[in-house]
């Protein structure tokens, strides 16, 4: 019951949606979808990327992601095993350890050369 202007009104309480996330690994190469899970909201990305990869009989040897995979922890499952991430980092994204590859990345979108970057469509090996 829920008062309204001096009367009583019956309302009825909608359930509530709890949202998932599909997460799909496939092969750049034959677009093949190769591992997929659904999970809970309240799941981290990080927290699934180990559970994806661990039934892969393959050798997975580059991850590409949106920015939201983008934390400490994700790189952390990626290098330990010995896969190379391709994400872009967040848009408020700082500097990380000294030797972190992530870093270079940083430094590019800090200075703002990213847009000069994609207009000359000249390859940039931080190497």
């Amino acid at each position: 019951m829920t008062k309204v202007n001096g009367k009583h009104v019956n309302t009825v309480k909608e359930k509530q949606r709890i949202w998932r996330k599909l997460h799909l690994a496939n092969d750049e190469y034959t677009h093949e979808v190769i591992a997929a899970k659904v999970i809970l909201v309240f799941v981290g990305n990080n927290e699934i990327l180990p559970i994806l990869f661990n039934p892969l009989r393959r050798k997975i040897q580059q991850v590409s992601a949106d920015g939201a995979y983008d934390t400490r922890a994700y790189h952390h499952v990626l290098k330990n095993q010995g896969i190379t991430p391709s994400m872009p980092p967040r848009s408020n994204a700082g500097y990380w350890e000294e030797w972190h590859p992530r870093k270079e990345v940083v430094k590019v979108l800090k200075e703002d050369t990213l847009a000069e970057w994609k207009s000359t469509g000249v390859i940039i090996n931080s190497q």
